[in-house]
């Protein structure tokens, strides 16, 4: 397995400056590994899932809206955008019709160069299925604990 390099954290830390959420949270979900497929690292971010503690909902999980300003970070001078895309799931076909789908959560797709490096960035629009609760989350006070 290779080794995250160093400028993988400069890139994480330009795609923070770019997200905003829409309710109280801090964190954003990271996961990095190498793209055997597109010689290239692959990072795939999402909103962190979260538990609600106090109040009526408590115990519920829940999780912050978001925008990610696709400008903002395009623009950023380090990086550089060859192809941007929407997947909404992956699909089998036969005879024009959809036979099967995979379970895949929606993202906002990005291929570029940050530093010259190649990266294909996911952007999932939700918490995947798996996703492990990250932040417990009080609104009547609003304080934010991380959980890893």
């Amino acid at each position: 397995m290779k080794k995250v390099p160093n400028w993988i954290f400069s890139l994480k830390k330009q795609i923070l400056k770019s997200w905003e959420h829409h309710s109280l949270c801090e964190s954003v979900s990271f996961v990095t590994n190498w793209d055997k497929k597109h010689s290239c690292w692959s990072i795939e971010t999402e909103p962190v899932l979260q538990e609600i503690i106090g109040g009526k909902e408590d115990g519920e999980k829940v999780w912050s809206g978001f925008i990610f300003d696709f400008s903002k970070f395009s623009s950023s001078e380090d990086v550089s955008i060859s192809k941007c895309f929407v997947k909404s799931a992956i699909a089998s076909f036969q005879d024009d019709l959809c036979i099967e789908q995979e379970e895949f959560s929606p993202c906002f797709m990005i291929k570029g160069k940050f530093k010259e490096n190649k990266f294909l960035l996911s952007i999932l629009l939700e918490p995947s299925e798996n996703s492990e609760i990250k932040e417990s989350v009080n609104y009547e006070n609003e304080i934010i604990k991380r959980r890893d």
